[in-house]
């Protein structure tokens, strides 16, 4: 009876495949570059948000949970469930997006998307990253993001910002600013002389074409600024490609931007890319924000966020800014996402100079060597992105193109330039001769520590982070511009740059060149 009924399974099997029905159910799923997993009270926002993307040139798929979990799983199920259909993501990366706050730890998922427990030598830790690390080494291979929407008009309105920061660009200055601002370290003056110094270094690394300004609380520095909160707000509402927080941290605090002066961010130009290198500064676990959520969320706030979920350390946050820097001011992805997946394993791989530098800064400070690997590997849980991973970086659109280019040196005292800006028509384009970043050009007032003068330290940030020798606004006509200066005949010795930042109506175009 059995042969008979293998026989009669055997012959019908042909036919049965033949079905459409069974067609369907044998079919591999569609090949994607872009997933979001949405909560069920977010998924019609989630499936817009999808649309988009597709009409941006992203092949999509986004799932509810209940379709991918049902109603009851803990975070470990949503997992296994997320990778099992990452196995299907053709991207490089593939993005992912978690689309719903997470529950706070301990509690049920309860409909949300819970972050999962990591390891942290000096705190809790919980993360996203583990979505994103398909082999389980610790290093992500998928994009991942979360808006931590508590509804749909929350999650829409991010979107909308999102959205609108993709399809208008506005030509300006902000677009090749990046902006620091720093907390005392309070390790003692060589401990904290060696962070600022580092932070210096990895600033000489960007690329300089961009234009940096930063501002640090500590009254010791040469870029200390008092009022310092009004400072910080002032440089975050110029405008900036990035903003940068290095220090000390809670939920609702940075030194400089606490969570109750958020309201006043009202950045000129361009909403920025942001980044919390701090403690708690991107918790986003339970309904209470933290800063990062508020500043991703606020009206006229950030594109996307960065943070740690719990207590960071002072190597992680010096090794992750660094790589970051490098992936996306010297790489310049498309799309913020892949810079991300880029830094996330160069912290780990990547062993230049500077990096070498920090790993000699940290045993000096007292870590042991051996544990700076896992200090890296720890800090990559930690710090996770709030927001879509796909979000388009806005560089300048072109890059200046030097013909014939630079002629005269500094030891000439005489330097010109001409050049075109590719795209654009009739403007103007800012030439300025500018030296190394970790240099000051004039000299610097006394300020007594204790008790600083707010005037002679105002004018001393102004000396500090001006960079530029000389000069001017020359026209540009049908994209061409040329200019020349007479340089001073007492530069201190240095690396300097020729900067040139060309804008029409429309667009805009920068670059540099090494002065000899």
């Amino acid at each position: 009876m059995r042969t008979t009924t293998a026989l009669i399974l055997a012959a019908l099997l042909p036919l049965l495949a033949s079905c459409e029905w069974l067609e369907g159910l044998m079919e591999e799923p569609e090949p994607f570059d872009y997933l979001i997993v949405a909560t069920d009270a977010l998924y019609v926002t989630g499936a817009s948000h999808a649309g988009y993307r597709t009409e941006t040139g992203f092949d999509t798929k986004v799932i509810p949970l209940n379709e991918l979990v049902g109603t009851s799983y803990d975070a470990e199920e949503l997992l296994a469930a997320i990778h099992d259909e990452l196995e299907h993501g053709v991207g490089d990366p593939t993005y992912l997006m978690l689309l719903g706050d997470a529950p706070l730890p301990g509690e049920p998922a309860d409909g949300l998307i819970p972050a999962l427990p990591c390891e942290n030598d000096y705190g809790d830790c919980y993360t996203d990253n583990a979505y994103g690390d398909l082999d389980g080494d610790g290093i992500p291979e998928v994009s991942v993001g979360r808006v931590p929407a508590q509804s749909p008009e929350e999650a829409e309105a991010y979107f909308a910002r999102v959205r609108h920061h993709e399809a208008f660009y506005l030509p300006g200055l902000w677009n090749r600013r990046l902006s620091i601002y720093s907390g005392v370290g309070g390790f003692g003056p060589e401990i904290d002389g060696m962070l600022e110094y580092m932070v210096l270094e990895g600033a000489k690394e960007v690329d300089h074409g961009f234009d940096m300004v930063g501002a640090y609380a500590a009254s010791t520095s040469d870029y200390y600024y008092t009022p310092f909160e009004d400072k910080v707000i002032e440089m975050l509402n110029q405008g900036n490609l990035m903003t940068i927080y290095i220090g000390h941290g809670s939920t609702g605090w940075t030194e400089g931007l606490p969570i109750e002066r958020i309201d006043e961010i009202d950045p000129e130009g361009r909403a920025p890319l942001s980044f919390f290198f701090a403690c708690y500064n991107g918790n986003y676990l339970g309904a209470e924000p933290s800063i990062a959520e508020s500043v991703l969320f606020l009206e006229t706030g950030a594109l996307t966020s960065f943070g740690s979920t719990d207590v960071s350390h002072p190597y992680g946050n010096g090794v992750l800014p660094y790589e970051i820097q490098r992936a996306v001011f010297n790489d310049r992805p498309e799309r913020l996402g892949s810079a991300l997946v880029t830094a996330k394993r160069q912290a780990i791989e990547n062993d230049d100079e500077l990096r070498e530098l920090m790993e000699t800064f940290a045993v000096v400070g007292g870590e042991e060597e051996s544990r700076l690997q896992p200090l890296a590997y720890q800090h990559l849980d930690l710090y996770n992105l709030l927001g879509d991973p796909a979000v388009q970086i806005q560089f300048p659109r072109s890059e200046i193109e030097f013909d014939p280019g630079l002629t005269g040196s500094m030891g000439e005292g005489q330097v010109a330039v001409a050049g075109r800006a590719p795209g654009l028509t009739d403007g103007v384009a800012w030439v300025t001769l500018e030296c190394e970043r970790d240099m000051i050009l004039d000299e610097l007032e006394e300020v007594d520590p204790n008790n600083p003068d707010p005037a002679v330290v105002q004018a001393n940030w102004a000396k500090a982070v001006d960079k530029v020798v000389v000069g001017e606004g020359v026209a540009l006509v049908d994209g061409a511009f040329e200019a020349s200066f007479t340089l001073p005949d007492d530069l201190p010795p240095g690396e300097y740059f020729l900067k040139v930042y060309a804008q029409d109506d429309l667009t805009d175009s920068f670059g540099y060149v090494p002065v000899p």
